[in-house]
């Protein structure tokens, strides 16, 4: 057998040798740095760096349910008569994003609620004080202080069977409402659904109006 035959099958191996050895040492390179550069493509934005926005949390409020699950904006909001256009107005201004709401039927009447997530937490205060100021211009007054961080309005037992209160949590302003034919019950009514709600989405303390923060005219 001559040399160049008994040294095909050493080449061969090394070949093969040197082919695995780049290999290794190019999956290597890219552990120990490729994978940690990241493209354009793997930068999250900042929207989704920090805490998950807290998600819109209907409560328990009973009665006979409307199917109003696709009401998920203010364009879609805006084409049912839930809110005065004043108040629809409040959360435009506040850069409102995100909707849910929830319409019960009852003997006694109907409950509303409505969720808005506003663009931050200082539009949500400054929203909140302008829903207030508006059910004061409509001619409601403040019922309870009982619940902190919430305001109750209405016309009292013997007003217009209207009630209307107005909270913030975080980012997220509510405003829920029962309305019926007759005083006493829907004051025992927007109690319970209040208080539903308040299990789901608790209200943060109340902050004093700022100043040039006025309801706007309107029917209520």
């Amino acid at each position: 057998m001559s040399d160049d035959a008994s040294r095909s099958p050493l080449r061969v191996f090394g070949a093969v040798a040197l082919v695995t050895l780049l290999y290794a040492a190019s999956t290597l390179a890219w552990w120990l740095w490729g994978r940690n550069s990241a493209t354009a493509s793997d930068i999250q934005p900042a929207y989704r760096i920090g805490k998950a926005a807290e998600p819109l949390e209907i409560g328990d409020i009973g009665g006979a349910p409307e199917n109003v699950d696709r009401v998920r904006s203010l364009s879609a909001l805006a084409d049912r008569d839930d809110l005065t256009s004043a108040e629809l107005g409040a959360y435009q201004d506040g850069e409102g994003s995100d909707v849910r709401i929830a319409v019960s039927d009852y003997p006694e009447g109907k409950a509303v609620v409505v969720l808005v997530r506003l663009a931050d937490a200082q539009h949500a205060r400054r929203t909140e004080q302008e829903l207030v100021a508006l059910q004061h211009g409509y001619g409601l007054t403040d019922l309870s202080a009982s619940r902190p961080g919430v305001a109750v309005l209405g016309p009292g037992r013997d007003g217009a069977p209207l009630e209307r209160a107005v909270y913030r949590h975080g980012d997220v302003v509510a405003r829920i409402e029962f309305r019926g034919s007759d005083p006493a019950a829907v004051y025992t009514r927007m109690a319970g659904v209040l208080d539903a709600e308040l299990r789901a989405l608790p209200a943060d303390a109340w902050v004093a109006p700022e100043p040039g923060v006025r309801g706007r005219p309107g029917a209520a």
